[in-house]
């Protein structure tokens, strides 16, 4: 059920802060809840505010533990889904994309306002998943969605003191991480050729990737922020997110190098494993990029915790693409439209190769220790095809028949694949 109310008088505006009392704004533009609903009607429960977008696939993963968690305290918790900057059909559009391409994900149940600006005012930030905490009539914390544990949700409404983790926001203060260089400068005359460098993890600014073409000095800048270890491995030697079967830890202390399972170990893990990192080459060797930054971690990492990355060729099982029998049915225009033929069946209309290769290696190896996906194909990789696949793409017969009747045969049988091996320096 969707409700869009009309305008009603709301109060000033005015950001608010840890401590301030929050006035009784209402959610607009709300699906998932039967009527209306403002902070006012909360007061008697604890709020947990989750500001997210479809472009945060960690604030779509997260989910289902927040319903979860919703479920742990009827009546006395009440989690309420914000977007304010999207669509209600755009939100919808994305997610159930999503949906198709990778089960298990989809919309949430918990009541979920959607394009109303009035939230960036009230509760500014910089990055999400960002959760805003209120407890009788008042701000209680300004935090990460690291803090939405049951164990402090059932201590806060126990009336216990808990110190949730501030999420400190360098934005706020005029910093814009995405605008600045890790590295600045010392004067406008001097012209960088080759740089890298490392620094500590900052709570100040969110996680992520982001690359710049400087036109001026002629470089290709690379800078990433607060990765733990294996991350900023599995991006150096292109491992991508869902390709957990193609890495192998061998070193001890695993827990230290990925983000910990348990949100309450995060602000401690966080100040020794958690990096950020920059690299500058010239355009014209942006090529080696990968190469030098290979380099870049195996020295710093091999100083600091004693580790090295390497790619090692391992025998798998495997299932193979091959060229089909029949005539390959390509396309001359690229949609990449996604199409619900049943409840058992998606097409993909208009995608290339490539990317059917890597929607089959997500959806298998994502979910398998075993199985690799090998294109021995020969086809050109920017071929645009049209394929009818079964959602259960771990159904090796139905898979089959849907590629087959596209021009490609799929077979079982052993390969050597290269995974990426995080493993103790010899010493």
């Amino acid at each position: 059920m969707a409700i869009t109310c009309k305008a009603q008088q709301q109060p000033a505006l005015k950001a608010l802060s840890i401590g301030d009392t929050v006035p009784d704004f209402s959610f607009h533009n709300l699906i998932n809840y039967k009527g209306k609903l403002s902070l006012g009607m909360l007061s008697d429960k604890l709020v947990i505010i989750d500001f997210w977008t479809t472009g945060c696939p960690s604030c779509i993963e997260a989910i289902p533990e927040l319903e979860q968690l919703q479920k742990e305290f009827p009546g006395k918790l009440q989690i309420i889904m914000v977007n304010p900057w999207e669509k209600k059909d755009a939100i919808e559009k994305r997610v159930n994309a999503m949906k198709i391409l990778r089960p298990g994900i989809g919309l949430t149940t918990l009541p979920n306002a959607y394009g109303d600006t009035i939230w960036r005012e009230i509760f500014p930030h910089s990055g999400t998943p960002h959760h805003i905490w209120i407890y009788k009539n008042k701000v209680i914390a300004s935090t990460s969605s690291i803090n939405a544990t049951k164990e402090h949700i059932a201590k806060i409404l126990a009336g216990e003191k808990v110190i949730l983790s501030k999420k400190t926001d360098l934005l706020l203060d005029g910093f814009d991480i995405k605008k600045n260089s890790l590295i600045k400068k010392a004067h406008p005359s001097l012209k960088p050729m080759y740089y890298s460098a490392f620094f500590k993890g900052n709570y100040g600014f969110g996680r992520g990737v982001n690359t710049e073409i400087d036109s001026t000095d002629g470089l290709i800048i690379r800078r990433f922020y607060n990765q733990p270890v294996l991350d900023l491995y599995k991006s150096a030697f292109g491992v991508r997110p869902f390709e957990k079967n193609r890495i192998r830890i061998e070193v001890a202390d695993s827990l230290s190098l990925q983000w910990p399972r348990d949100n309450n170990d995060v602000d401690s893990w966080f100040e020794n494993n958690s990096f950020c990192y920059e690299i500058a080459l010239p355009l014209d060797a942006k090529n080696l990029l990968l190469k030098y930054m290979q380099s870049d971690l195996n020295r710093f990492f091999s100083a600091t915790k004693n580790i090295e990355g390497i790619m090692e060729s391992k025998q798998f099982p495997c299932w193979i693409l091959k060229k089909g029998k029949g005539k390959l049915k390509q396309q001359s225009v690229l949609e990449n439209k996604i199409i619900e033929v049943d409840s058992s069946t998606v097409m993909l209309k208009g995608w290339s190769l490539a990317a059917i290769y890597g929607l089959l290696r997500s959806n298998i190896e994502g979910n398998s220790n075993d199985i690799k996906i090998v294109d021995e194909t020969g086809i050109d990789p920017k071929t645009i095809l049209t394929i009818s696949l079964p959602r259960d793409k771990k159904n090796f017969n139905k898979l089959k028949d849907g590629l087959e009747a596209t021009g490609i045969a799929i077979e079982k049988g052993n390969r050597k694949v290269e995974i990426l091996a995080i493993r103790p320096l010899e010493q």
